[in-house]
């Protein structure tokens, strides 16, 4: 009888559970549009974000498609962007490039230098980047529009550029446009070792940008902020009205009259591919809340006035638990990279955090940490042999001077090919 009984026992006990769920799930969905919910799902997983993402990198969605015919486009930009460049040169009729301040200005001191080698010569498919051509025209077009819009609010603005080759006098380019800015370079260039090693090629760079760093700090006295930005760097439309207000008021409003002190370096430029949620990262938890909730709340509101009953409590917790659910998966799907890159439309949304990576293809500092980084008062100088840009963060950080990043980037990799790789850049690589 017992042996009988068990198999009842728990049949009764299904049933109640069964029961049980059924009544849970009534009071929970009464008046919920169960079919609207999965046909939105279904569309906007299956149909909207597929359609409108494809084409975003960093995006679940992101599809390349036909290689040959993207980098066919970017080769287009960047001719585009070559003759733009060509074309301001000839503007200026032979005149030096010059940032009029307004009287009375009371604005940041900035230096800023292009760090540039010759890499005309490194072709690939006949392909001929002309990277400093783009890069200092992108600049100084970015600076003539804040000038524009706000008037001179700099107390000085100087751009230079910083001729890294061995052979400075063969680097045509750089030549072009010692007419328009000053053009730093050695007189007395290292050379590399023979035979060349992987490990001297790869230090070499560093070296570059520590020299550039004390040149420009040399040809700019009077300059509070120094900013060494790579010639592959280009700079986007509103970077100096962004530079200004990063300068005059984010850092003002944080560390007062302090900041020059307290403030080591700025990264101006985090590849878009590092700065994708992290899940143990509490700022992007708390990014991707926020646009969840918008999102969701949007939402929310439709339904709310379309569907649901106000007199009803679990129904709208359960509408409101699941549409931010599904907003927090339309975020993540659209992809982090993408949502920073729509804050370019505003100056004032740029925000300073904890960088996520070490990045030194354009930085900002004051010219206390230049001080620091080139080894004045007789301390030793965090610049030498083949540092890493992890090395002298840490030694910001052990001077009691903050690293900070700027999101969303300033800059974005310009041209197709990586002095790194050693070819070509896959499109989605570029920002």
């Amino acid at each position: 009888a017992p042996a009988s009984g068990q198999p009842a026992s728990m049949q009764l006990k299904l049933a109640r559970a069964l029961f049980t769920a059924r009544i849970v799930w009534r009071n929970f969905s009464r008046g919920l549009p169960i079919r609207v919910m999965l046909l939105q799902v279904l569309v906007t997983f299956c149909v909207l974000l597929p359609l409108l993402c494809a084409g975003l990198p960093h995006s679940a969605y992101y599809w390349p498609g036909d290689l040959r015919k993207t980098n066919f486009h970017l080769r287009n930009e960047d001719e585009r962007r070559v003759a733009q460049g060509n074309s301001y040169i000839a503007a200026l009729k032979g005149q030096r490039w010059a940032y009029l301040p307004d009287e009375g200005a009371k604005g940041p001191r900035l230096a800023v230098a292009v760090l540039a080698v010759d890499r005309n010569n490194r072709r690939i498919d006949a392909y001929q980047p002309h990277y400093l051509t783009q890069t200092l025209h992108s600049l100084l077009a970015s600076a003539d529009r804040d000038k524009r819009l706000y008037g001179g609010r700099f107390r000085s603005l100087q751009v230079a550029v910083c001729n890294a080759e061995q052979q400075p006098h063969r680097f045509a380019e750089a030549k072009r446009w010692e007419q328009a800015l000053p053009v730093l370079s050695r007189q007395h260039p290292p050379e590399l070792p023979l035979p060349v090693s992987a490990s001297a090629i790869r230090c070499r760079p560093k070296a570059d940008w520590a020299w550039c760093l004390g040149a420009l700090a040399a040809a700019s006295p009077d300059a509070d902020w120094l900013a060494v930005v790579e010639d592959d760097q280009l700079a986007r439309l509103d970077a100096v009205s962004a530079l200004h207000d990063i300068m005059d008021s984010k850092l003002a409003r944080r560390y007062g009259d302090q900041r020059l002190a307290r403030v080591g370096l700025v990264h101006l430029h985090s590849p878009a591919s590092e700065l994708r949620y992290r899940w143990l990262d509490a700022g992007t938890w708390l990014e991707l809340m926020l646009i969840g909730g918008c999102i969701g709340g949007a939402c929310f509101m439709l339904y709310y006035r379309m569907f649901c009953n106000p007199m009803l409590f679990l129904p709208n917790l359960c509408l409101a638990s699941f549409l931010f659910i599904y907003s927090l998966a339309v975020a993540v799907a659209v992809g982090r990279p993408n949502w920073l890159a729509a804050r370019h439309a505003l100056t004032r949304i740029y925000s300073l955090d904890e960088p996520l990576s070490a990045n030194f293809s354009a930085v900002l500092l004051p010219r206390q940490s230049q001080l620091l980084l080139n080894g004045s008062g007789g301390r030793a100088s965090p610049l030498t042999g083949c540092w890493g840009a992890e090395q002298v963060d840490a030694a910001m950080r052990s001077a009691g001077r903050r690293v900070l990043a700027v999101y969303p980037s300033l800059l974005r990799h310009v041209g197709l090919y990586s002095a790194h790789s050693g070819g070509l850049l896959a499109p989605h690589l570029l920002d």
